[in-house]
């Protein structure tokens, strides 16, 4: 909530100066008494900067657009999604220089090993119903080499019907060890 309060204060700070340098009241009414000779190009580069805040008080309209931006995204999110996402900051940050150096490398490793991943399911998909598809590619990235192989080996020879109640027995018996699961693919990245 503080970041929205400094987004609306500097946005007000924002407002404030270009109707000062415009000649209005920061309210947007033009001033009541304006002076003929007193125009913006009339006045010497002290005069105008009377109108002006100072550039450290003026925010980088980038940075509002994308505080903004990103706002709006969080505000999509349900109360266990922001939960969630505390969280993962706050694991963050606690990390030392060395080890986010080893968290980056971890993860661009498990972004290149999920890409092969997501092609294998994308092959597999065809066989489920849709309701099992997220199950599937969870299955799939949490599976070890050798599991994912022996799947693969077990189905080549099946028809169509049996590769599909196959993996259908194999999604649902993942998601039944899931949590077990999950907490070895995190003591993994952990190490």
């Amino acid at each position: 909530m503080g970041d929205f309060l400094k987004i609306s204060w500097l946005a007000a700070i924002l407002t404030t100066a270009v109707c000062l340098h415009a000649g209005e009241s920061s309210t947007g009414t033009p001033d009541a008494s304006p002076k003929e000779d007193d125009s913006i190009e009339s006045q010497s580069p002290a005069e105008e900067r009377e109108y002006l805040l100072p550039l450290e008080l003026i925010p980088d309209p980038t940075d509002l657009f994308a505080q903004l931006d990103q706002m709006s995204q969080l505000i999509q999110l349900t109360p266990d999604q922001l939960k969630q996402l505390r969280l993962t900051i706050a694991f963050l940050e606690k990390l030392s220089p060395e080890e986010r150096e080893n968290m980056r490398a971890k993860l661009a490793e498990i972004e290149e090993v999920s890409k092969a991943r997501k092609s294998e399911v994308r092959h597999l998909v065809p066989f489920l119903p849709p309701r099992y598809h997220s199950d599937l590619s969870q299955l799939w990235m949490a599976a070890s080499d050798d599991q994912r192989a022996k799947i693969m080996k077990d189905i080549e020879p099946m028809k169509n019907w049996d590769k599909g109640q196959y993996l259908i027995a194999r999604v649902e018996e993942f998601v039944s060890k899931r949590e077990a699961v999950y907490s070895q693919l995190i003591q993994s990245l952990e190490k």
